[in-house]
């Protein structure tokens, strides 16, 4: 019997799931948080979320491999990103945002700062209803950054 050797074992197990694309939901890392926020998001008509940067990628990733299509644009306070094109998608100002889109679901994806963008958002008019917090270090997705 051969030596097992661990990291050899979960590249193997790593490269057979990025050959296979499984679906998110098949994977068991996924938590109930993350299952629950794709259900909610399922239920909006609209969506903006809110973060250009590697979060922002990552949720915008996972909603479309959901088969959510409701993601109108970007937005972002970052000046530098702003008028650009992420996944195809605007990246607009949050107030451009809001004034294109006011009845949309604002989908904070930051790890960091989600508590001063809430904040923001609830300040320019934007419904506490209409915000949603995607805390990806809830979700069980795997995130290398």
């Amino acid at each position: 019997m051969g030596e097992f050797n661990t990291q050899l074992t979960m590249r193997d197990i790593f490269r057979k799931i990025s050959e296979t694309q499984p679906h998110l939901s098949d994977l068991y890392y996924t938590t109930f948080y993350y299952r629950k926020l794709v259900r909610m998001l399922r239920e909006q008509s609209k969506l903006v979320l809110f973060g250009a940067g590697k979060y922002g990628e990552i949720v915008f990733a996972a909603l479309e491999q959901e088969g959510i299509d409701t993601i109108q644009c970007f937005c972002d306070n970052n000046d530098r990103v702003v008028e650009t094109l992420v996944h195809g998608l605007e990246v607009l100002s949050p107030q451009d945002a809001l004034k294109c889109y006011p009845d949309a679901c604002f989908v904070i994806t930051p790890k960091d700062y989600d508590n001063e963008i809430l904040r923001q958002l609830i300040h320019m008019g934007v419904d506490i209803e209409n915000i949603v917090i995607f805390n990806i270090k809830n979700t069980g997705l795997m995130v290398e950054i």
